[in-house]
């Protein structure tokens, strides 16, 4: 994430270290609870609280036999109880610890883009005239709002699903793994995962086309900035002239240029949820057939199941961040060059102090 572009902005999370590393925590117990706790319940509690024999006698947990643990079992005679209080409590905790990174990542990014604008300004203020001669006044207040605002974009709106997701996909699939190595002949199923580089193929396709036309857009919208601000700053010149059709049509065109590379951004970004979504059918509809055909039981096949329905939610949120950064890294290069533009005449090192002028 922190790659080129982003790397300039590390030096602003300093001071909000501690929230971050507290929302990781946060996002290490939602996943856990969500990667875990759901086939759990799923695969043993339900079928033992409704009466399966087959549930009961089978040990909630299952060791390799080169661990040398001993299976965990439901409490016998109790399980319609263990059931009630198992189902809130995973759901409070998913709760509580989404709640909680949400807010500590959108504390931290508010301090972070608050100091971002701040510098950027600061930094306008310091630059020669020569600068403002190279960039129009419309793409500078672009650069100060918008490009901002992609800041906000990549430090407030994505970390919160950067600080879940990774975690609630390693557990996952470290529950497909567990649950598979725990079986006979539980090799199969792994082959279930081998969908996962297939999305994973998928959201970069999208992410390089979505960075391809927002580039398009990122201009179109300057221009559109800029015509805005040239007309409006010489209304008497444009009636003066009897310029009011051409500073029409010029808006109108830059207006549907940035239209259409809207269009086309969207039409790559909602496809590929759908995308995802069948590539995660795929991989169920594989370990249902595995299953089937190697004899497993209901619960464990459940088991499986929903920890691979609850991998592939975190590959979709992943592939949107992966499309919001896309979109975010083109104001943040225009940005980046702001902060990294050179002082051509730059204060002396050693300054003199002048005696009093006459003349």
């Amino acid at each position: 994430m922190f790659r080129g572009h982003y790397y300039t902005y590390i030096r602003f999370l300093r001071g909000n270290w501690h929230l971050l590393i507290l929302a990781a925590l946060a996002g290490l117990l939602y996943a856990a609870s969500s990667a875990l706790g759901v086939p759990f319940l799923l695969g043993k509690v339900l079928p033992a609280a409704f009466g399966d024999k087959l549930a009961i006698e089978t040990p909630i947990v299952t060791f390799p036999s080169w661990v040398g643990w001993q299976p965990w079992v439901l409490p016998r005679g109790n399980e319609v109880e263990f059931a009630v209080f198992f189902l809130p409590t995973v759901f409070i905790f998913r709760g509580i610890s989404q709640w909680l990174a949400g807010t500590l990542i959108n504390i931290a990014g508010m301090r972070v883009i608050e100091a971002v604008r701040s510098e950027v300004f600061a930094r306008i203020q310091k630059l020669p005239l020569s600068f403002f001669g190279r960039i129009t006044t419309g793409d500078l207040m672009q650069r100060l709002t918008g490009d901002v605002a992609s800041v906000r974009l990549v430090l407030i709106d994505v970390t919160n699903d950067i600080m879940i997701q990774p975690f609630t996909l390693i557990f996952a699939v470290g529950m497909v793994i567990f649950t598979c190595l725990s079986l006979d002949e539980g090799w199969r199923f792994l082959l279930c995962l081998l969908v996962v580089p297939v999305s994973v193929l998928l959201v970069r396709f999208v992410g390089r086309k979505i960075q391809k036309r927002n580039r398009l857009a990122n201009a179109a919208n300057v221009r559109v900035t800029s015509i805005a601000m040239e007309n409006l700053h010489s209304p008497r010149e444009v009636r003066a002239y009897n310029l009011e059709d051409r500073e029409i049509a010029r808006f109108n065109q830059a207006s549907s240029a940035g239209l259409h590379a809207q269009g086309r951004i969207a039409r790559y970004d909602k496809a590929l949820s759908p995308l995802l979504e069948f590539v995660a059918a795929t991989g169920i509809a594989l370990a249902v057939w595995v299953g089937a055909h190697s004899g497993l039981d209901l619960p464990r096949l459940l088991i499986i199941i929903a920890a691979l329905y609850i991998a592939y939610e975190p590959i979709k949120k992943l592939g949107r961040v992966s499309n919001m950064l896309r979109l975010a890294e083109v104001g943040l290069s225009r940005l980046t060059e702001i902060f990294n533009a050179p002082d051509e005449v730059p204060d002396p090192v050693e300054p003199v102090r002048i005696s009093k002028i006459r003349g």
